[in-house]
C-alpha cells in the first residue's frame, strides 16, 4: 500500500509542479493584458481631452470672428425692391 502511494506521488508531484506553472503564466498574461487594455483607456481618455479643447478653440475662434465682422442690416432699405 505504501508502495502504491508512494508511485502515485512520484507521478502527482511532476503534474502539480506543471499545473502550478500554466496557472502562474496564465495569470501573468492575464495581468500584462489588463495593463495593456488600462494603457488603452487612458490613451482614449487622453485623447478625447485633447478633442474638447480642439472643440472649445474653434468654438472660441468662431465666437471672436462673429465679434468682429460688422451688424447686419436687417430692416430692408424703404427704396428697394419697389415698381
Amino acid at each position: 500500500m505504501e508502495l502504491l502511494i508512494a508511485a502515485v506521488l512520484v507521478v502527482l508531484v511532476p503534474m502539480t509542479d506543471k499545473l502550478i506553472k500554466i496557472m502562474q503564466d496564465r495569470n501573468h498574461t492575464r495581468g500584462e493584458a489588463e495593463v495593456i487594455h488600462a494603457h488603452a483607456l487612458a490613451d482614449l481618455a487622453r485623447a478625447h481631452g485633447e478633442a474638447e479643447i480642439i472643440r472649445a478653440h474653434g468654438e472660441a475662434e468662431i465666437i471672436r470672428a462673429q465679434a468682429t465682422l460688422p451688424t447686419a442690416r436687417t430692416a430692408p432699405n424703404k427704396g428697394v425692391g419697389r415698381a
